[in-house]
């Protein structure tokens, strides 16, 4: 769904997933069992300053809490595009 989402909201998908990619250690997006140095950067921030983690994603301007295994997120993710 992700292909057509950017194609229908005139979006470059290979730029997307370029940004996307170059936040996992190897780059390489494929390889789900690497670390993501955003999240990484996130969580060291906020255990810094005391505060808990939480990951989220906004979807359709709904925020995502869950789990972040790309299944999970896959799945929201069509789902709001496919119900808004």
């Amino acid at each position: 769904c992700s292909k057509n989402s950017h194609s229908k909201l005139g979006l470059d998908y290979k730029e997307t997933m370029d940004c996307v990619s170059a936040t996992f250690s190897k780059g390489m997006i494929d390889d789900y069992t690497q670390g993501n140095k955003a999240l990484a950067e996130e969580r060291k921030y906020w255990n810094e300053y005391g505060a808990h983690f939480y990951p989220s994603i906004v979807i359709n301007n709904r925020t995502y809490r869950g789990s972040f295994d790309p299944d999970a997120v896959f799945n929201s993710l069509c789902a709001g595009i496919l119900h808004p």
